[in-house]
């Protein structure tokens, strides 16, 4: 069992730490803060901490019962698996270049003599 957490910053930004892809990947059950980027992209395959209390009641849980932890363990890894590798990525980053590259935001470098 994974107990994560994002910084400020980055859950400002809407940015979700590569630990939370790496541990579903393996089939870890995570327990982690909530901010609307992470559930939008994993759903309830993560117990999620709220309010003061979520966590220890999230491990609890999970811990005391297999069927439950299991079951998110699996449907974490299928999420991860199904939408977010690194083939996901690299398709989604081509995209975003075709994109801009329609539309740059600024003229290309210039070469020093």
């Amino acid at each position: 069992m994974i107990l994560g957490t994002t910084e400020d910053k980055q859950r400002d930004m809407g940015m979700v730490n590569n630990r939370v892809f790496e541990a579903l990947a393996c089939g870890a059950p995570l327990v982690t803060d909530a901010f609307p980027a992470l559930e939008a992209m994993v759903g309830d395959t993560v117990g999620f901490i709220r309010a003061p209390g979520d966590a220890y009641r999230a491990v609890a849980h999970l811990l005391l019962n297999d069927t439950r932890r299991r079951e998110v363990s699996e449907a974490g890894r299928r999420v991860v698996l199904e939408r977010h590798t690194y083939d996901h990525r690299v398709v989604s980053s081509g995209h975003a270049a075709r994109v801009s590259s329609r539309h740059p935001a600024m003229p290309p470098p210039r070469r020093l003599a």
